[in-house]
């Protein structure tokens, strides 16, 4: 999608168009809040309900696949947090920003009029890939997606962010998160098509006796009802701590097949506070 601008089905994202970037910023903070979610297959996960109940949910697709090859979540207006993995080719370089969309207020990734008030396609201007990205273990397995334009926060209750970890000193073992994406419902089966989610407890840093294969700068988790798989690359982990729901985890791989009893491993999102902070100085948090 290189050049193009976003198709004029969806609804237009909001970008201030005079000068006053700094009301704009006041507005949009004044009317958001991360991690907030709306109340009212993963494999053998469930419908997410209410639809966009996870508004900062995101999905990628590349070269207008109608599925979605992997998931991500908005921190703040300008940006995705997602794998390394999911947006890096064989070779280790980041792929062609050609080929690669976000959609952003989905819910059935395989429809653009089932979603309600805004469900729109954006263009990716940037990929930011760790530096130190290794995809023989899957260490610091995260990159961020500048977007071509804002997302305005403020515009609908489908799309929001997720509030980022405090800082790095919760190891968040024992606690049970969310996570949730459009990937395949069985190992070597269909995509889902409606957004999934499912509770996962999160392990010690001995990851069930996994832990030579895990770095510090990932965490282990094992499937209560479900699991994730094939194509929840990039999703988000979520804990609730009140009054807010907060990324701990991106979904990065498995050891063996997906809900198999073995633990996923997630990368530790609080592990690159610093370095996130650092490639989205120009973005704006709820």
């Amino acid at each position: 999608m290189q050049g193009k601008e976003p198709s004029n089905q969806f609804v237009q994202v909001h970008t201030p168009l005079d000068a006053s970037r700094k009301a704009y910023e006041e507005y949009e903070r004044n009317d958001c809040q991360c991690g907030q979610t709306k109340e009212q297959r993963i494999v053998n996960g469930s419908d997410v309900k209410p639809a966009h109940k996870y508004p900062w949910q995101v999905g990628i697709r590349e070269n207008d696949s109608e599925n979605y090859m992997c998931g991500g979540s908005i921190i703040n207006d300008r940006y995705i947090l997602t794998a390394a993995h999911c947006v890096t080719d064989k070779n280790n370089k980041p792929v062609s920003l050609k080929d690669l969309s976000v959609g952003v207020g989905d819910h059935i990734s395989t429809s653009t009029k089932d979603d309600g008030m805004f469900t729109k396609t954006v263009v990716v201007k940037q990929i930011i890939v760790h530096n130190n990205y290794k995809p023989k273990n899957y260490d610091n397995d995260i990159a961020l997606l500048k977007l071509f334009e804002p997302i305005s926060l403020a515009l609908s209750p489908d799309v929001g962010t997720i509030c980022l970890p405090a800082n790095d000193d919760k190891t968040y073992e024992n606690i049970n998160g969310t996570a949730s994406g459009w990937g395949t419902i069985k190992n070597n089966g269909p995509q889902a098509e409606v957004l999934q989610e499912t509770m996962l407890k999160i392990l010690d840093s001995n990851c069930n006796g996994n832990s030579r294969e895990v770095t510090e700068n990932q965490l282990c988790v094992l499937p209560i009802f479900g699991d994730t798989c094939h194509g929840d690359s990039g999703g988000p982990l979520v804990v609730f701590e009140e009054p807010h729901y907060t990324l701990v985890g991106i979904t990065s791989f498995t050891f063996v097949k997906c809900n198999d009893n073995y633990p996923t491993v997630f990368t530790r999102v609080s592990k690159f506070l610093q370095w996130i902070e650092d490639n989205t100085k120009d973005g704006l948090y709820c």
